[in-house]
């Protein structure tokens, strides 16, 4: 998993490489949640790029990891509706499919890369 999870990280940025060179420093910000997920950033970005910045950090201190963490939810979320295994407590804070969709999954589609 850890390998096939490498691959489609480095493919999407070879993808959208050109973005990424856009930028004078490429700075990746980390909690340490995981560290299987660590060791492939570092081992992707460093092989791709030369001039990478790794900070260690807090979610509160970072708005970025707090939105990181919010595309995550929606995303598992999606795959759980899709799975149809939502817990009774998630329905009752996220509402019905549609409104999930709506109001959660809908607007984080306007932001993904586009192919």
């Amino acid at each position: 998993m850890i390998a096939k999870l490498a691959k489609q990280l480095s493919s999407f940025i070879k993808q959208h490489y050109s973005y990424f060179l856009s930028f004078d420093r490429v700075k990746i910000y980390y909690d340490n949640g995981q560290s299987g997920v660590m060791k492939i950033i570092i081992s992707v970005f460093m092989t791709l790029f030369e001039n990478v910045e790794y900070k260690k950090s807090l979610q509160r201190d970072y708005r970025m990891l707090q939105i990181a963490d919010l595309v995550c939810t929606a995303k598992l979320t999606e795959l759980k509706m899709k799975n149809k295994t939502l817990s009774s407590s998630e329905r009752r804070v996220l509402g019905s499919d549609r409104d999930i969709n709506k109001n959660l999954l809908k607007p984080l589609r306007k932001k993904e890369f586009k192919k």
